[in-house]
């Protein structure tokens, strides 16, 4: 499924459909998701797909394994939103798991793309987390 998303949005892109990037947002965000945005972050998406490209294709071939985020011991905080695509949900659930130092937090009613619809949940989700580490010192 995600890789199907993914092949229809690089090949929307290189076939010069200006919305290439609705696939991407529809998928994470449900369908009409695109649509929903107000015109200026629509505008803003479509601006942006050419380095959003970059830096999925940038990624490639870097798949350390699971384990290895085991290494790693920086305080970490993943937010996930209630309503989240399920592949995103169990990538947090994944990391959760591995990582040594985590806390997951879940925003009630939330999907994909928390900072544009609960920016006052996810603000103050990383100010606790910024302030824990202050006082992790």
């Amino acid at each position: 499924m995600f890789s199907a998303m993914m092949h229809a949005y690089f090949s929307g892109f290189h076939e010069g459909k200006r919305d290439a990037a609705r696939r991407v947002i529809d998928f994470y965000g449900g369908a009409g998701s695109f649509d929903a945005f107000p015109q200026k972050v629509r505008d803003y998406i479509v601006a942006t797909t050419p380095t959003n490209i970059r830096d999925w294709t940038s990624a490639s071939g870097f798949e350390p394994p699971l384990t290895e985020y085991g290494n790693l011991a920086v305080p970490t905080l993943i937010v996930q939103g209630q309503n989240s695509h399920p592949a995103m949900m169990k990538i947090a659930e994944l990391l959760a798991m591995h990582l040594q130092n985590v806390d997951l937090a879940e925003i009630e009613g939330g999907s994909h793309f928390l900072p544009a619809t609960h920016p006052g949940e996810v603000a103050t989700l990383i100010a606790m987390h910024v302030k824990m580490l202050t006082s992790y010192q």
